[in-house]
């Protein structure tokens, strides 16, 4: 077996997408980089389906993304549950609240996002509006959460995101939590093949795992 067997050396082919390239995906590739530093570590920015085929076609070790569904030859994973924040500009009058309820900005411009993968993030967010018994007074839809959170710092309304979307430190722009019980969550999810157990995707998603608990590997 030697290093190969234990997933030491190698190359790992990582699905990415989104906001969580901004947070919790740098960090988990930081630890395995720091456990197997002689693994060769390629990120692929794909739409949730086209990780999916990628899987299938071999071209990718795992992916990550929201709202997947379990298929027949491919295994999901929750990492991660991420708080929503509303971002929103400085400027704003809700920008001295700690935290913002959803009921407080149904009347300000929303910005979408994103726009290119339906089901999923965005379909979320029209439902705490919806739950609040309002429809979203829709400003743009766009397909990134960084196009997105530009058009808040330019002063074209809010937009829901992800708490990894925070690092994205614009001129002007806030974060806030969104305020509810209990607070609104999106999960962070890993998917890969059902039948694979190449060492190197165990070894990467024993990393995975203790991160989702909050362990440092």
């Amino acid at each position: 077996t030697g290093k190969f067997g234990q997933g030491r050396i190698g190359r790992l082919d990582v699905g990415i997408f989104g906001s969580a390239i901004l947070n919790h995906i740098p960090r988990l590739l930081l630890q395995f980089r720091q456990r197997y530093p002689e693994v060769q570590i390629a990120l692929h920015e794909l739409t949730k389906a086209q990780q999916i085929a990628a899987l299938r076609e071999k071209r990718l070790t795992i992916g990550f993304n929201r709202h997947v569904a379990v298929e027949q030859d491919i295994m999901v994973e929750t990492v991660f549950l991420e708080p929503l924040l509303v971002a929103l500009h400085s400027k704003h009058p809700l920008a001295r609240h700690k935290a913002i309820r959803i009921a407080e900005v149904i009347d300000d411009p929303l910005i979408l996002y994103p726009s290119n993968t339906r089901p999923g993030f965005a379909d979320d967010v029209m439902a705490l509006f919806r739950a609040e018994g309002a429809q979203p007074r829709v400003a743009q839809e766009v397909t990134d959460v960084v196009t997105a959170v530009a058009l808040v710092a330019s002063g074209f309304g809010i937009c829901i995101t992800p708490e990894a979307a925070s690092n994205l430190r614009l001129p002007g722009v806030v974060y806030r939590p969104v305020k509810a019980t209990p607070p609104p969550t999106i999960d962070l999810a890993c998917l890969y093949r059902r039948n694979d157990e190449s060492p190197i995707l165990l070894a990467f998603l024993e990393v995975v795992r203790k991160y989702g608990t909050g362990k440092i590997v």
